[in-house]
This record gives C-alpha cells, structure tokens and sequence, in this order.
C-alpha cells in the first residue's frame, strides 16, 4: 500500500470514528456530580462521592462557598447553613431529575450573609425541620422551576417556613420565592412573610397550612402566576397581595384589625373577604376561563363572597353572572359589616340564559348586622335590567313601550280637552 493510500485510509477510520462518537456520546447517561467549591464544612473543595452524607453542612462560612447537585446525585445532612457569616455568599444550584438534598433538620438560607438557591428540571431539596430564608441580610432568592415540563421541581418543608425573619421575629432580612412554570413549594406547617419579602406562587405552585403576611407580599410577575386557597389556606396578615387569587370553595382572606392588607387582581371563587381594601376585579364564583388552568365541565360555577369590614377602590369591577332563575344559579355578594362600597357592577347574562321579564335577582344581600356606606359608582346590566339600592335586579318596561304609553296618555288627554270647548261655541 503506498503511502497516500495508507493516509486516506487513516482519514477515513478517523472520519467514522468522530462520526460515530458523534452519535453515541448525546446517548451516553448523565454523570451524578457534586461539587463544592470556595469555603465550605465539612471540606475540602471539590468533587463529592454520591451519595454525599456531610453532617452539619455550611456553604459560605466567612468567604463565598457554593454547591453544585446534578444528574441524579443525593446530599444527605442533619442541619445546614447558607451564607452563614455576614461577610460571606453562598449559592446552590440542584439540576435534573431524582437530584435531591434530604436535610432532616433546621435549614438557614442567607443566615447572615446572601445566598441564591436553584432548583430545577426535577430536583427537590425535603427538609424536615424550620426553614428560614433572609434572615438578617437582605436580597436572599429562590428559584424553583421545570422549563423542560417533564418534571416537577420541588422544595418540601415539614416545618414552617419564614422569608424575612424567624420563629422570633423580623431581623432586618428579606428574601424572595419565585416559583415558576413546574415548580412546587410545599410547607406541612405555616408560611411567614416580613416586610419586604416575597413569594410569587407561579402557576398555583404554593403548598401550605396557611400564610400570615407580617408586613409581606405575594405578588404575581408572571402572566400565569395564581393564589390558590385550596392550596395555600388561609391568608391573613398586613402586607399585599397583588395577585390573581382562587378563593376555592370557602377560602378566607383576613387583614389584621391594626394594619392594612391590600388585594388588588383578579378575586374569584367562594369565600370570606375580611378587614381588607380591594381593587381590581372581583369575579364571584369561577370566571369564564378558570385561572388554576384546569378544565371546567360547565362555562362558569356560580359563587358567594362574603364582605366584612371591607373597603373598595373606585377601580374595583364585579363581576355577577346569572346562568338560571334560582338562588343557586347567580352570584352573590353578601355584606355584613362596616364595608364601604365603591367601583363598577358588572351583569350579565350567560350560557344562553333568557329570563323572564318577572324574575328577579337578588346580587347583593345586606346581613342583619350590615352597616355599610356607599354604593356602586356605575351599573352595567343588560337592556332593561336595573340594579335597585337593596342589590335587587328587576326588569323595567322598554322605553319605547313606556314612550308610546306616555304619548297615548297626552293625546286622549287632549281630546278630552277640546270637547268642552267646541261645546261652549254652540
């Protein structure tokens, strides 16, 4: 073989080889990887064994340290501290499905220095004990996400959770949650949120007992992001909640008598609305296009809200839908306390339905109790369909018909009048 044949041959094995590895390495099965870098107990730096049993685990002791759990790997430790020195960060990035950090103890995200945590496409941080985020350093974050949709992201807290703050307090901390598109955030015990901290629930991803905002927010920044009571309970408290909210099918919204709580989005669902200030719009029972992204069996559910020390905003829309002629088959707003009502009626008729010019339609109920001011600025109902100061909707004659009525009363009136005086020119 000369030389040139033999060098071509040596191309073309070389060719298939890169060609073949081309096509096998994508298949090849992602490595298990933990990492640790920068300062960090138990040490040294580097890469882990899988599982990794460390103990008492700090990332970011008096220096930036940072953690790394990908492809599959599992982290097992009792307590864990992150950016636990005043001086010090710390980060966390947890990748890929069956990744998981089991920590059977208290956990501290940003102790006294600021630390970011990751979780995403599948992995899970479960921790069993009290989780505290931000607690005396500011601008602390977690994200938790699944952008491939595969999986679902999760942080599992068997205790309860507080952003801004501990079991005794505020600290001067702040933290943020963003939950995103396949992520979860589950808390067996309550949720605490200190002024200036914040948790954006995503697409209905907030699991809890219930939330007590001391000062705090939730806050929607994504387009899906909704408030689901069926998930989260109870929500009472002083702070905002400037979100799409689900009251479910009895939730409680409850400001604290001493400090003000702010809604302003989309309220829907059946519930109790107590000692808060709402804008908006209030769409009682289910809208139209269910915000939780599930499928109805019907167009709309009818709804009760029940008002109680509640003020409205000028801006704030009802929304009433009446889809039959029973109690049953209409939305109600109830009101029972010292509220003062404000904003725009909206009425409508819907699903095909036709009522009779006699039915009426009993929206707004005042309680025995009820001692409200106000009413609402603007009505819009359908065609001959008023809304009275008691919340009774009746039918009103056309206006024509009325007209015609009313021209038919003056011309016979004014025969009458013109007989007697031809008389009186006999």
């Amino acid at each position: 073989m000369t030389e040139y044949k033999a060098r071509r041959v040596v191309l073309r094995i070389s060719v298939l080889l890169t060609m073949t590895l081309a096509v096998l390495l994508p298949l090849r099965p992602a490595v298990a990887t933990i990492v640790v870098t920068g300062d960090i107990s138990p040490g040294p730096p580097g890469t882990q064994s899988d599982p990794w049993n460390a103990g008492l685990l700090a990332i970011g002791i008096s220096a930036p340290g940072s953690l790394l759990i990908d492809n599959g790997s599992r982290v097992n430790s009792t307590t864990a501290y992150l950016a636990l020195g005043g001086d010090s960060t710390a980060s966390l990035t947890m990748h890929g499905e069956s990744t998981l950090w089991n920590n059977t103890g208290p956990l501290n995200i940003g102790d006294a220095g600021t630390a970011t945590v990751s979780i995403e496409e599948g992995a899970t941080i479960e921790s069993a004990g009290t989780t505290i985020v931000g607690k005396t350093s500011p601008n602390n974050y977690v994200t938790i996400t699944s952008l491939s949709g595969d999986s679902t992201s999760t942080m599992r807290i068997g205790g309860d959770l507080y952003l801004g703050g501990g079991p005794t307090g505020p600290a001067g901390g702040t933290a943020t949650i963003d939950i995103g598109t396949g992520g979860q955030l589950e808390t067996l015990g309550e949720t605490y949120i200190y002024h200036g901290s914040t948790i954006d629930p995503g697409p209905g991803g907030l699991i809890s007992s219930g939330v007590q905002l001391l000062g705090g927010n939730i806050t929607g920044t994504q387009p899906t992001s909704v408030l689901n009571l069926n998930h989260s309970g109870t929500v009472s408290g002083w702070g905002s909640l400037n979100i799409n909210t689900y009251l479910g099918t009895g939730g409680l919204i409850a400001g604290d008598p001493a400090s003000d709580l702010y809604f302003n989005g989309n309220l829907t669902g059946t519930g109790t609305i107590q000692g808060v200030t709402v804008g908006g719009s209030i769409g009682i029972g289910e809208p139209l296009t269910n915000l939780l992204g599930d499928p109805l069996t019907v167009d709309r559910i009818v709804g009760s809200i029940i008002f109680h020390d509640v003020t409205v905003s000028p801006n704030t829309i009802f929304d009433f839908g009446i889809h039959g002629d029973t109690i049953n088959d209409f939305d109600q707003l109830v009101i029972t306390g010292p509220d003062r009502i404000d904003g725009v009626a909206n009425i409508a008729f819907i699903e095909g339905f036709l009522p009779d010019v006699a039915d009426t339609f009993q929206l707004i109920t005042m309680g025995s109790q009820s001692n409200a001011t106000g009413w609402f600025s603007e009505v819009i109902a359908p065609p001959n369909w008023q809304l009275d100061p008691t919340g009774l909707l009746y039918h009103t004659p056309e206006p024509g018909a009325a007209l015609l009525a009313l021209l038919g009363c003056m011309l016979l009136c004014c025969r009458r009048l013109k007989r007697p005086l031809r008389a009186s020119r006999l």
